[in-house]
């Protein structure tokens, strides 16, 4: 599976609508745009820490909107020019779970919501979400 070259732009837009689409699945208020404009408003981080946040929450918004793909850790890396056991182990300190536990997450919320709110066969929504085998 090849992925296309998208835009930050494009990303937001996913992620924006993937957060609501999340949301509305467990039945909540999608908390993460207020998350990430309280940590650009903090003032204790430092230019270069705010940044790093940033970095990690575009690779984590391109990421969930392309939850089919067959992510690795060094694919993510990549994408926000890191080396794989550093980008884990701040993906990990600023998430609160590993880059893999996190994606898997999100492919189970989303498969959740799926399975529940639409007519697809449980292959459907694995094929959808990065299942490869059910």
């Amino acid at each position: 599976m090849q992925r296309s070259p998208v835009g930050l732009a494009e990303i937001a837009d996913w992620h924006n609508r993937a957060a609501a689409f999340h949301a509305a699945a467990r039945g909540k208020r999608g908390r993460g745009d207020v998350a990430a404009f309280r940590a650009d408003l903090d003032t204790t981080l430092t230019p270069a820490q705010r940044r790093m946040e940033r970095t990690l929450r575009d690779i984590r918004m391109r990421v969930h909107s392309d939850l089919a793909y067959r992510w690795t850790v060094a694919e993510m890396a990549e994408l926000g020019n890191m080396h794989p056991t550093w980008f884990a182990t701040v993906y990990t300190q600023q998430f609160g779970q590993s880059p893999i536990n996190d994606l898997l997450d999100a492919r189970l919320v989303h498969a959740e919501a799926l399975l529940t709110r639409l007519p697809m066969t449980v292959a459907q929504v694995a094929t959808q979400c990065g299942f490869p085998s059910v």
